[in-house]
């Protein structure tokens, strides 16, 4: 069965979404998708949001990091909750459900989870709207929905940037030698079943055969499926040499260990030494400069 943090995040989403609009009264949304992603951006790198004021979004989602975290693992205020390492928010408009687990079925609605007594803001969502409406006097108030509607906007506004796989792509047809053999490798051993091209994520949840260090029964906690114990969504692998560490619990910092680390999960036997480093070279194709993320930083 869903847990009692997701069913409240759920119940807040459909209540936000059905405020817009409801009462004549009600804060007016910003005019145009600008104004929701200007105001998005604020309220992302904000610490007015946090019930102590210490930290924002931008605290587990750092620019630098390709909108992700050094952490391992971010245990939040509700100890029932897993600790899980902050995934990067590169691509969100393709996604579909959010979380490791998928537990939250829109971006929306995502943006509430740490908007509540035992999330990370340890705030409830109508507080954090009135401590911004306090700290903005001169502004013309916001409402929930609003405040949703422009994280939204802000965090779908946020690509990751052109990779030389890219430039690769375009003359596929055209590739020799050992960028030829690299991606033979990489499709010969199952890489792209999950990690598909061009986005290199099937947008779905498997069961990857890691040990379990942590009790973290991933989408199981969500679907109660037996088939579903211990699948974790699959993260896209662009960008990946600043989201280190990898997996859902953080459990790798070493790129090369966690490809040797999946392969065995998945397959129960060793990746060769050749096929490690055909594999290593798709995925430095995938890298990415961090001075990208600069122009989103306030």
């Amino acid at each position: 069965m869903p847990s009692k943090l997701n069913r409240i995040v759920l119940a807040l989403g459909i209540a936000a979404l059905a405020s817009c609009g409801k009462d004549s009264k009600a804060p007016l949304l910003p005019v145009s998708q600008d104004s929701l992603q200007s105001l998005g951006k604020r309220l992302f790198f904000s610490t007015i949001l946090d019930q102590n004021g210490r930290k924002s979004c931008a605290s587990c989602h750092k620019p630098e990091l390709g909108f992700s975290s050094k952490v391992s693992a971010h245990a939040g205020p509700n100890p029932k909750l897993p600790a899980r390492n902050a995934p990067s928010l590169w691509h969100l408009s393709h996604k579909k459900q959010f979380n490791w687990d998928g537990g939250v079925p829109s971006l929306t609605q995502q943006v509430l989870v740490p908007l509540h007594p035992m999330g990370d803001f340890e705030t409830p969502p109508q507080a954090a709207v009135d401590r911004w409406n306090k700290a903005h006097p001169h502004e013309t108030p916001i409402d929930l929905a609003t405040l949703c509607l422009a994280l939204e906007a802000f965090q779908k506004s946020i690509q990751v940037p052109a990779t030389p796989w890219d430039r690769y792509s375009k003359q596929a047809q055209e590739w020799t030698g050992n960028a030829k053999l690299a991606w033979q490798a990489f499709n010969q051993n199952g890489c792209a079943s999950c990690h598909t091209p061009p986005s290199f994520t099937d947008g779905n949840f498997h069961n990857t055969g890691l040990p379990d260090f942590t009790g973290d029964e991933g989408r199981y906690r969500i679907t109660g499926k037996p088939q579903d114990r211990y699948a974790f969504g699959t993260p896209s692998l662009r960008g990946l040499n600043l989201t280190k560490p990898y997996f859902h619990d953080g459990r790798s910092f070493a790129l090369d260990s966690a490809v040797l680390m999946h392969y065995r999960g998945m397959h129960g036997r060793e990746l060769s030494t050749e096929s490690l480093a055909a594999i290593m070279e798709v995925l430095q194709s995938l890298f990415v400069d961090s001075t990208h993320q600069q122009s989103h930083i306030p």
